[in-house]
């Protein structure tokens, strides 16, 4: 069955180079500045296929975590989930073959052997792809060495659309490989694409990027940020969040997780501490923040009341921070943060 990324790139990533394609025959008449806009243009769908294409191909393998990492004990999963991301060069790289190979590799499967095995007429494909990148690196620094190019420094039409068409099979047979893995990791059975159950669907529609989130990491059960809704890319056809987070104060990593595995807690706000006054840049549950003392302490007033003062309040930051709570209502929650204060903290409050 077709991925759920596979579906994506011939769908809305196709139609957004499309309309670059579009954009390229609307340019008319035979002048030196026509010669030049599209130039200009090819340059640009150049970047844009690359960067599509680098997109797929991290749908696809944040498709394949999901699908091993479903077949292993809860309590291991999101541990296992960061350390398939940890260092994932797709994040960061131009997806030429040593970096699609290398982060596709963790799999367990050596994949460009498998790509090669499925069509010999891939290695010509995988050229190109060299080719495609070494033409993005060229035109982000604006240097055209010819002895990168091909000889050339000056890019065609025909060679975009000769360098989409190979990606365009490329990324079939990349998804007929996505099967390979989880098969020998997971077994087949984790393939099988059903609809989300209602709970799934009801809990993914409630978290919205920016927010702040809780789930378990090992026996700890940690806080993030949602930075980024990568869409229904999960077994099942499940979304998956990329997560900010901080294991401890001098550790920032980002993890992958379903809706299921995340729990939003009632009452959260993360704050801009710069300037002459602390403001809110997010939360939920919070109406006003004051500071009492133009200093470092604040108070958080909350719109729905806890039953009691027996709730926890944690605050951090992107380093160590120290701080403590000096009284506690229903209502609201007085606290001070110790010099040097962070520029932003994010203060959560859950019931114990």
């Amino acid at each position: 069955m077709p991925s759920h990324s596979l579906g994506r790139w011939n769908g809305e990533r196709d139609s957004a180079l499309d309309e670059i394609n579009h954009a390229h025959a609307s340019v008319g008449g035979s002048a030196r500045g026509r010669r030049y806009a599209t130039q200009q243009i090819n340059h640009a769908y150049a970047v844009l296929l690359s960067s599509q294409f680098q997109g797929f191909c991290r749908d696809l393998h944040s498709e394949c975590i999901d699908h091993v990492v479903a077949a292993t004990p809860v309590y291991v999963q999101v541990v296992l989930r960061e350390q398939f991301l940890y260092g994932r060069k797709l994040d960061t790289g131009n997806p030429n073959p040593g970096n699609i190979g290398a982060d596709f590799g963790r799999f367990g499967l050596i994949f460009w052997d498998e790509v090669l095995a499925i069509h010999m007429p891939n290695r010509r494909r995988r050229e190109y792809l060299e080719e495609l990148n070494a033409w993005r690196n060229a035109i982000a620094h604006q240097h055209f060495d010819p002895a990168k190019l091909g000889g050339r420094t000056a890019l065609h039409l025909a060679t975009v659309q000769q360098w989409r068409s190979s990606l365009k099979h490329l990324a079939t047979v990349f998804d007929t490989v996505h099967e390979v893995a989880p098969v020998r990791n997971a077994g087949r059975a984790s393939l099988v694409c059903v609809t989300n159950s209602e709970d799934e669907m009801s809990n993914s529609a409630t978290i919205q990027v920016g927010d702040v989130v809780r789930f378990n990491y090992g026996k700890a059960k940690v806080t993030g940020v949602v930075k980024e809704d990568r869409g229904g890319i999960g077994i099942k056809g499940r979304k998956l969040y990329l997560i900010d987070f901080s294991s401890d104060p001098e550790h920032t990593s980002q993890i992958e997780l379903p809706a299921e595995l995340l729990e939003q807690p009632p009452t959260w706000v993360i704050l801009n501490l710069e300037g002459a006054s602390p403001s809110i840049v997010h939360g939920h549950n919070v109406s006003s923040i004051t500071d009492p003392g133009g200093g470092s302490e604040l108070i958080l007033n909350f719109i729905q009341a806890f039953p009691d003062d027996l709730y926890a309040c944690q605050v951090s930051a992107n380093r160590e921070v120290s701080y403590r709570i000096i009284q506690k209502t229903p209502w609201s929650v007085r606290l001070q943060i110790d010099e040097p204060t962070p520029e932003r903290v994010k203060i959560v409050c859950y019931e114990l």
